[in-house]
Order: C-alpha cells, then structure tokens, then sequence
C-alpha cells in the first residue's frame, strides 16, 4: 500500500466514531475464586472421552479459564486497509456510508468531514 493513501485512510479513521462491538475474553481465576462466588463445577475439558464426566469439582490450588465478555472498539484504520484491498475504492465508500448510517441511528454525535463526504 502506498504511504500517501495509507496516511489517507489514517486521517479518515481518526475522524470516525468511535464504534463498539462485544467480544470475549480469557481470564484465569482461582478456584478458591470461583468457590467464594459460589461455583462448584466447571465443564470438563476431557467430557467427549470415554469414562469422563461432563462436570468437574473445582480445586481451590487450581485457576481455570472463564470467558469474560468485554467491549472493544473497533480499528477504523485495519478495516479500511483490508477493504481498499479486496474491493478498491467501493469497499472504502461501502464502510463509511455503512459507518455513517450506523452512526446516525444510535444517535452518536457525527461530525462530518470532507473526508467522510469525498
């Protein structure tokens, strides 16, 4: 990608809204954690295996993974590089008209640039 357009998209990203989507992430917790908020039992890794049950005690010495859902804002800049490059300049103009319009029915403050407008 040449810099120029590179630093375009940049400045055009800069001048987005900031938009969030829902994701999750992967703590680890104690079990002695997980007892104090009151969980016993947690699903089995091994479950599909022959003779494993579907549930395991929690040990208090142990941590365990537990999905924790989160919200991160999405990288304007990432998605209009990925797109300039599988659709050209359509897929650029198809994002923002899509960011603008998402933007306007959440109700999210819009300021509209020369940028958002070419």
């Amino acid at each position: 990608m040449k810099k120029k357009l590179a630093r375009e998209l940049r400045k055009v990203a800069t001048e987005m809204p900031v938009i969030m989507r829902h994701s999750n992430e992967v703590h680890l917790v104690k079990g002695s954690e997980m007892i104090a908020n009151g969980v016993y039992d947690v699903p089995n890794p091994r479950a599909g295996e022959p003779l494993q049950p579907e549930r395991i005690k929690v040990i208090p010495e142990m941590s365990y993974k537990q999905p924790v859902p989160v919200q991160i804002a999405i990288n304007h800049t990432r998605k209009l590089k990925k797109l300039h490059k599988q659709m050209g300049y359509m897929g650029l103009h198809a994002y923002v008209d899509a960011i603008i319009k998402h933007a306007a029915s959440s109700e999210t403050p819009l300021e509209t640039s020369a940028h958002l407008q070419r």
